[in-house]
């Protein structure tokens, strides 16, 4: 019985978070080549196969554009407009940037507005409020096994209205408060 609860366990956390997003430069330092090399490892080995939408331009651009020819589960947009990449959004379970030296992204706001939560790096200015507030994954690096781990954590089911409630204290509105209520 016991081992039954385990299968059926694992079954249902590999289920989770199968459409995935990446909105950003495509430049060595933001961790997308890790990110399509963990997916293309694990849809080799492992089912559900997790599928990649890549939003973005940069240097990199003609490696992950001739990725995404070559593949069925990793869909290349390129540049979008802040209209589409929100459309995108609504359509992932999850939003994953292995960036280093990320100062503060807005996509991970602008994820959160969505509804959809996050996955990042450990020890990013914006890893301390994912783990703090339980709106997403950190993982500790780019390797393999730690994208693994992020692709088998079960994850709790984060409430939508949640997301966009903690999006709204990095609203225009709400940063102006602060500097006013600072004065």
């Amino acid at each position: 019985m016991e081992g039954t609860e385990k299968k059926a366990r694992f079954f249902t956390v590999i289920m989770k978070g199968n459409n995935l997003i990446y909105v950003g430069s495509l430049i060595p330092r933001k961790g997308i080549l890790s990110l399509i090399g963990a997916i293309v490892i694990w849809n080799t080995f492992n089912l559900p196969k997790k599928k990649l939408i890549v939003c973005g331009t940069g240097i990199l651009h003609p490696l992950v554009s001739f990725i995404g020819r070559c593949s069925r589960n990793i869909s290349f947009k390129g540049y979008q407009s802040k209209r589409n990449v929100a459309q995108y959004l609504k359509q992932s379970d999850l939003l994953v940037l292995l960036s280093k030296r990320e100062a503060f992204g807005l996509v991970y706001i602008e994820a959160l507005m969505q509804g959809v939560p996050v996955a990042m790096l450990r020890d990013e200015s914006f890893s301390k409020l994912v783990e703090q507030k339980k709106v997403g994954l950190v993982v500790r690096d780019r390797s393999y096994r730690s994208i693994k781990k992020l692709f088998l954590t079960d994850m709790p089911l984060i409430d939508q209205k949640k997301l966009i409630e903690i999006s709204k204290v990095f609203s225009r509105g709400a940063i102006l408060q602060t500097y006013k209520d600072l004065l």
